[in-house]
């Protein structure tokens, strides 16, 4: 995952403010806390990976209880969650940059 992040820090940097030095730095104990979250419930992460395992891309959930938002000029992510049923419920500032919160109502057998 640490090279797929660095090898498309540039591309990603272009929808989502980058993440800085320090997230590099510091991205095995980062890591490891993510996965924690993952493991309460709070945050849903996802790869994408070929038929030799490398990373193709990556998708994440997070703060799953209040709903998932995505920044404005994050189109690719703001699509991905009007395809899949999420509905846009309010506007909410994501580091700094205008975003819309989304939720998705699961019912039994959503």
């Amino acid at each position: 995952m640490l090279d797929f992040e660095r090898q498309n820090r540039a591309f990603f940097a272009r929808s989502v403010p980058d993440r800085g030095d320090d997230y590099f730095a510091g991205f095995a104990a980062r890591h490891a806390e993510l996965l924690a979250n993952q493991a309460a419930g709070l945050d849903h992460f996802h790869v994408l990976v070929d038929e030799d395992g490398a990373v193709l891309g990556r998708f994440n959930l997070v703060d799953v209880h209040d709903g998932a938002s995505a920044a404005l000029r994050n189109t690719g992510s703001l699509g991905v969650l009007r395809r899949t049923g999420f509905v846009p419920v309010g506007e909410v500032v994501l580091s700094g940059q205008p975003g819309l919160r989304h939720i998705r109502e699961l019912t039994d057998g959503a």
